[in-house]
């Protein structure tokens, strides 16, 4: 989960040059609702830790509940940036992009990779 979260970081801090305008742009459109997203998902997976940290089961079961719905709420946005990219059709300078790990393509495809889409 940290992997998919460390991602969505370097989404949101990527300034995209290499990337087609309808890819920033798209990034751009959604940056404060991905910034809010991953800042509440970074905080109840903290609360999670240290539920379980401590041993209070009943509150580590709550918070990974809550935590999987916010990563779920984050996956979807996630996904509303990547989707029109990864449907197919993409420009050769975008497929090169994507097997880049540096790039703000390569970031969404390590994201997916990571499971943190499926917590």
């Amino acid at each position: 989960m940290e992997i998919g979260l460390a991602q969505v970081r370097k989404i949101i801090a990527a300034s995209a040059p290499d990337s087609s305008r309808d890819f920033a742009a798209r990034i751009t459109a959604v940056s404060d609702s991905l910034t809010g997203l991953l800042d509440k998902a970074e905080r109840t997976l903290a609360s999670t830790m240290t539920a379980y940290g401590q041993s209070r089961w009943r509150d580590e079961i709550r918070f990974k509940r809550d935590t999987e719905t916010d990563m779920s709420a984050l996956s979807r946005v996630v996904a509303g940036i990547y989707e029109p990219s990864w449907r197919g059709g993409t420009p050769a300078a975008q497929e090169t992009a994507a097997k880049d790990e540096t790039s703000p393509l390569g970031y969404g495809e390590i994201y997916v990779a990571s499971g943190a889409s499926l917590a």
